[in-house]
């Protein structure tokens, strides 16, 4: 092992290996931003290879603290330096780690959950959470400077240890990434340039004690150059390849959307820069025009003129929210797409939530109903259908207007549905009122509600008519209905609906 750490060209790693990862993340986050999202969440590459480095810089910490005993000045100081070092970094890899919490499936203790900004166990986060000012990455990067830029270029004689000027660059470039100017996660790369520059430094100190003296050559300048002119891009297209492996290959839902986006579906997304959504730009699916990720406190202005766009040129929409309730919190994203669109579907990504709209651009005039009963509470007022041309594999966008005559006693599902001649099901759409935010049971009296669904039509469906029908069922069946006081079974036709041939 001595004879390995004492053969690592330390002063030229220092040139390669920091400035390689800015530049890998710089191009993932171009050109792959899901790898970037991915190396860079909880858990991540990003994050294990921090506690990587920092547990083999407690490791050299500790052996320049060994070799610190046999110097002949400075002793103390070089060993209290070096074996504050050892214990710090110790417990930066255990900060990171929350003290081995995700690795064993410990459970978060109530006092964390009340107080900790990340519901973790560790130090960092519990002072955050108590106090809002106080910001750990602030700190380390100030530290960073000072002891990573500032004292090796200005400090002429120094008593303790200091970085070599092959560490600048490094450790500039790590300041730059904590800095987090783009996505917000780039900082996770921050702190593992930091433990990776730390550890190199201390690796040159125990080569230094080790009698290993370095010596500046223009050949090692070079393949350095080299080294990180070939390593990054081959880095970038291995994280590329795996990622398209592990997270685009043999998804259901992936495959489904993959069918579903044509040049008339827009794709709008509110997450958190942590989500997978933008996958949607990674896995080759032909990224629609409209599509932008929407965060918190974003301005109203540029979101609602994406909606505009979408809702105005397009014919499909696909809402995709993860933590929709936090990164848009006044619901201006979904609720535009649910009380201008029409809903078609919910599919999952492992925690992405994917809904797709159907978006009418010819919605035809409200019919008004004569006196439209479900059970004694609920009466639909009047639909209306969007009127363009429809074929196989389009959506038909419904409008109902319902009304409460009294409150209803229980929750219940709308059911639009087309049958064919021989009353067979052929496509319908279920689901509780606006999407589910304005269930039966909260409806007032004399409160009325529009409510949107749209129905996709399969891909195999024939030309020919159909009839159009709505109903109201929950566990426990479905609700009679009535029009104008004769009864009428359990659902209501609506109107025909021609599908047209494809061309």
């Amino acid at each position: 092992m001595r004879r390995f750490l004492l053969a690592l060209p330390a002063h030229y790693l220092a040139l390669v290996i920091v400035p390689g990862l800015f530049a890998v993340v710089a191009l993932m986050v171009r050109g792959y931003l899901t790898c970037f999202i991915l190396a860079s969440k909880e858990g991540g590459i990003a994050e294990v290879g921090t506690v990587t480095f920092l547990l083999i810089g407690s490791a050299l910490a500790a052996l320049n603290t060994r070799q610190a005993w046999y110097e002949p000045k400075y002793v103390r100081l070089h060993m209290l330096f070096f074996g504050t070092l050892t214990l710090a970094l110790l417990f930066g890899a255990a900060e990171e780690l929350s003290y081995g919490q995700r690795i064993f499936g410990i459970e978060t203790p109530e006092f964390f959950e009340e107080n900790s900004g990340q519901d973790e166990i560790n130090l960092h986060n519990l002072i955050e959470g108590f106090d809002d000012g106080f910001d750990t990455l602030k700190v380390l990067e100030r530290l960073t400077w000072a002891f990573g830029i500032v004292l090796p270029l200005f400090a002429v004689k120094s008593r303790l240890p200091i970085p070599s000027l092959f560490l600048v660059p490094g450790f500039f470039l790590a300041t730059e990434l904590m800095q987090s100017r783009v996505h917000g996660q780039e900082r996770e790369f921050g702190e593992w340039a930091v433990s990776i520059g730390l550890a190199l430094f201390l690796l040159m100190e125990w080569q230094k004690r080790s009698g290993r003296i370095f010596r500046l050559r223009p050949r090692g300048l070079a393949l350095s150059g080299v080294a990180l002119v070939l390593a990054v891009p081959v880095i970038v297209f291995a994280a590329e390849q795996g990622c398209e492996a592990r997270f685009c290959a043999g998804r259901p839902v992936i495959d489904r959307l993959r069918a579903d986006i044509a040049p008339d579906v827009a794709a709008i997304s509110v997450q958190d820069v942590e989500s997978y959504t933008t996958i949607f730009l990674d896995c080759n699916m032909q990224a629609p025009t409209v599509f932008r990720a929407f965060y918190l406190d974003d301005d109203p202005a540029p979101v609602n003129a994406t909606l505009d766009n979408a809702l105005a040129n397009y014919d499909e929409a696909l809402g995709v929210y993860v933590g929709a309730e936090r990164y848009d919190t006044a619901g201006l994203v979904e609720g535009r797409l649910r009380d201008e669109a029409f809903e078609v579907s919910t599919d999952y990504y492992d925690f992405v939530r994917v809904v797709r709209y159907g978006i009418a651009q010819v919605m035809g005039e409200p019919v008004t109903l004569d006196n439209a009963l479900f059970g004694d509470a609920i009466r639909l007022n009047a639909y209306a259908v969007d009127e363009a041309a429809l074929s196989a594999g389009d959506v038909l966008d419904v409008a109902l207007e319902w009304e409460a005559l009294e409150v209803p006693d229980a929750d219940y599902t709308v059911s639009v549905h087309l049958l064919n001649g021989d009353g067979a099901l052929v496509a319908q759409h279920d689901g509780p009122p606006r999407s589910n935010t304005a269930p039966t049971s909260t409806w007032a009296a004399d409160e009325t509600i529009s409510d949107h669904h749209g129905v996709a039509l399969p891909r195999e469906l024939a030309a020919g008519t159909y009839q159009l029908y709505v109903l109201l069922y929950n566990e426990s069946g479905r609700l009679p209905v009535s029009v104008d006081g004769s009864e009428d079974g359990d659902s209501l036709y609506l109107r025909d609906i021609t599908i047209e041939a494809i061309n």
